[in-house]
Order: C-alpha cells, then structure tokens, then sequence
C-alpha cells in the first residue's frame, strides 16, 4: 500500500504539533502532602499537647486544614482551581494572613503554580480549608485527595495525618 505525500506530512505535522504543544504545558507533582489531625467530638476538649492542634468546630462538623508542595516543572503555568474528598464535606482554596495584628483567612478562586516553579501550601500561607470532617482524623491515618488544575486536571494524592 503506498501512501500519498499529502498524507505523509500531515502525519508529520500532527505529530510535531502535539510534540510543541506537550512540552510547553505545566508538569504537575505533589510532595509531602499532609492533612492536620482533627476530632469530630463536639464534647469538652481533652487534654492535649501544647504543640496539638486545636480542631476548629462548625455546624457542618470539625474543620481542618491540609498542605503540601506543589512543583511544577513545564514552561507554563497552571492553577489549583478545587480540591475534594470524602472525607470532608467540603474543600476550599484558602490564604491565611496577618492583618492589624489578626490572623485573616482569605478564600482563593485559584492558587498560581508558576511554571519552572511551586508553591507551598503551608501554615501562614496558602492552604486547603477542610470543612464538615466525616470521621475522626489520627496521627498516621491517610486521606485521599482529588486535585483539580485549570490546565493539568485531576490528581490523585494520599494526604498523611499528622501534627504540626
């Protein structure tokens, strides 16, 4: 079967174009993902640690927070745009700052990971808003998380439980 000379270089366009398009897009990877232990009690709070966290409450249960690194090493950047679990009723994108001397949580459309770069989710900086907590959370138990960026999509990634 011969094949047309039209038909060769279109061949070779397509694969050259998904070859340019494929390398300047954003190369997502997670690290050290973790998720602060939290209680659904609603009781008296126990006696704990200094160094423990306190498991804030709502309505729609314990709230905690999770972090981690997100490193991007593509030539374009992308956005944390959702983030969700079933452990958690609900997920939202927060920035965490001090203002006049008080600590201010600020929502967040998305979170910029730049290109060639990253950004860490972290105590006092950008983290993920865990609300309405399903179960109770203990040091070393892991939490899956589903990650959506703009450009990237979804990722999967398995939070460990820990304390600051």
């Amino acid at each position: 079967m011969q094949r047309s000379p039209v038909a060769v270089l279109i061949l070779i366009g397509m694969f050259l174009l998904g070859a340019c398009s494929a390398s300047g897009s954003p190369k997502i990877e997670i690290t050290d993902a973790w998720v602060r232990a939290a209680s659904m009690s609603k009781g008296p709070e126990p006696s704990r640690a200094i160094d423990q966290p306190i498991a804030l409450h709502t309505m729609g249960g314990a709230v905690t927070a999770g972090y981690m690194t997100i490193n991007n090493s593509g030539v374009s950047s992308d956005y944390l745009i959702a983030a969700q679990s079933d452990v958690f009723g609900s997920i939202e994108l927060d920035l965490s700052r001090m203002n006049n001397g008080a600590m201010q949580m600020i929502p967040q459309e998305k979170i910029e990971v730049p290109a060639n770069g990253q950004v860490k989710l972290e105590p006092a900086g950008y983290y993920l808003m865990m609300i309405g907590l399903k179960r109770d959370l203990a040091v070393g138990d892991k939490v899956d998380l589903t990650l959506t960026f703009e450009k990237s999509g979804q990722i999967k990634v398995v939070a460990e439980v820990r304390n600051p």
